[in-house]
């Protein structure tokens, strides 16, 4: 006999249903140490299990669209899939600028596109343990390697649910990572940031697409970190300057320098200029960096424009991270002061897309600084939604023609149309136009004959070091 005591739980079936009870059986022992008899007592603990279950299942269930949250994603590829070491196919998703259509039609309308979407998915992904493990974003896990060809078949499916032909996604569309593996071999969160950078991948590449995960994701992912890291040193070590490229008159008067970023370090003298600046995005450091940006060329319009006659005006490019700071406007003003520049000599360069992260709001950020003399350009125009009212709602001083354009002229005759229009419908608002990327006399004479402004490429000068400049170009 056991003679210690033992604790059961038992489901027991009534006429009333059916009852939980714990069972607590003890011995009896006589005197001489045997047992004699057993004392058994039940205890009723049916609604204390109920709600020992209930809060287990809000623990593990997305209180919004009643499927897993994250947690209730672990827990079922840790309780389901590692004990069997499982092939697995999981998806990752989120919704493409649903953070627009919450600005724009409220977190209610927002809530309830959730749900729909959630339930869709459940429809579509019926072999699927499907999740939300955040805002919009949601996991679909199945059992099984598929084949690339089925999981595109799939990612299609969920891609056609938002392409429009239900009314009620207003249009919205979908970035999808796909990734296949082992749960021997992998853990949850290594399929996670595997998933994660497939789906940015998607992002990056234009959104409303899948994307598999591969290793050379990894790789970049790993490169991105190191040039991360290692420019969280190059101020310290000296290693950020800027370059100068100058923008003259058709007949070649200078008129102003454009500063542009140069990261003086061999390890990534390969690596395009515009992916280091994605990455200091992406991250803190842009704050810093840019910083650094702006008070250096704002220190060298000062310094070359004392005692000159014909002010130079020195702009630099401004990132939608930088002017969605809520002090971006005081953060200029601090670095006018410090450096003791004249407004008027130096201008900001900023993009449609940087405008429309939050176009009212920056609309009367950029007028506060043109107000107090700073020149205003729109960089790349004809590359972004290219929408001619931009040009009456914001307060610009020129407007910068995209090297694209430019480069397309000399063949093809919708190109040389499109820039005589930009011209001439920014001249009818009394704002100038700089070409960018002119690198022939072909261009120019086009330019010319078209009567654009202000002229920045090859042709005249590359991008300077600072010593360059003041040594030929402003001599």
């Amino acid at each position: 006999y056991n003679k210690s005591n033992i604790s059961l739980v038992r489901t027991l079936k009534t006429k009333n249903g059916e009852k939980i009870v714990e069972v607590f059986k003890s011995p009896i022992i006589d005197i001489s140490g045997e047992v004699i008899g057993i004392v058994c007592t039940m205890r009723d603990v049916t609604e204390v299990k109920n709600q020992e279950a209930k809060i287990k299942k809000m623990a593990y269930t997305d209180s919004l669209t009643g499927l897993a949250n994250r947690r209730g994603l672990y827990n079922y590829v840790e309780s389901q899939l590692v004990k069997k070491y499982a092939d697995v196919t999981i998806m990752f998703m989120d919704l493409d600028n649903f953070k627009s259509l919450n600005d724009s039609f409220g977190h209610q309308h927002g809530d309830r596109i959730l749900i729909e979407f959630g339930e869709d998915l459940q429809t579509i992904c019926k072999n699927g343990f499907v999740s939300r493990i955040g805002g919009d974003e949601f996991v679909i896990v199945w059992e099984g390697k598929m084949n690339k060809e089925l999981a595109t078949e799939m990612a299609e499916k969920i891609l056609n649910l938002l392409s429009g032909k239900k009314r009620k996604f207003n249009k919205l569309s979908a970035s999808i990572g796909i990734v296949t593996g082992n749960t021997e071999e992998d853990t949850i969160d290594n399929f996670l940031t595997k998933g994660d950078l497939a789906l940015y991948k998607a992002k990056d590449q234009g959104k409303n697409q899948y994307v598999f995960y591969n290793r050379d994701l990894d790789k970049k992912r790993c490169l991105n970190e190191e040039i991360e890291q290692d420019l969280r040193n190059a101020l310290d070590k000296d290693e950020l300057e800027l370059h100068y490229q100058p923008q003259y008159t058709c007949s070649k008067e200078l008129v102003g320098l454009e500063a542009l970023l140069r990261w003086n370090n061999d390890k990534y003298r390969k690596v395009p200029i515009v992916d280091i600046i994605n990455i200091m995005e992406k991250s803190t450091l842009i704050d810093e960096i840019g910083k650094f940006i702006i008070k250096s060329a704002f220190s060298f319009a000062k310094k070359i424009n004392n005692n000159r006659e014909k002010k130079v005006i020195v702009s630099v490019n401004i990132s939608a991270v930088q002017i969605m700071k809520h002090n971006f406007v005081r953060t200029i003003k601090k670095i006018i002061d410090e450096t003791g520049v004249e407004p008027n000599t130096v201008g900001i360069e900023i993009t449609e897309t940087v405008l429309l992260q939050n176009i009212g709001e920056n609309i009367l950020k950029i007028k506060e600084l043109k107000d107090i003399g700073i020149k205003i350009s729109l960089d790349d125009f004809g590359t972004g939604y290219s929408s001619f009212s931009y040009l009456v709602k914001i307060p610009l001083s020129n407007i910068k023609i995209d090297k694209s354009f430019i480069w397309g002229m000399k063949d093809s005759e919708e190109y040389r149309t499109l820039v005589k229009l930009c011209i001439d419908t920014a001249h009818a608002l009394n704002l100038k136009v700089v070409a960018e990327g002119v690198e022939t006399v072909e261009d120019l004479g086009l330019l010319k004959y078209m009567k654009a402004d202000f002229i920045q490429g090859y042709l005249f000068s590359k991008p300077l070091p600072k010593h360059i400049i003041e040594a030929t170009v402003l001599q």
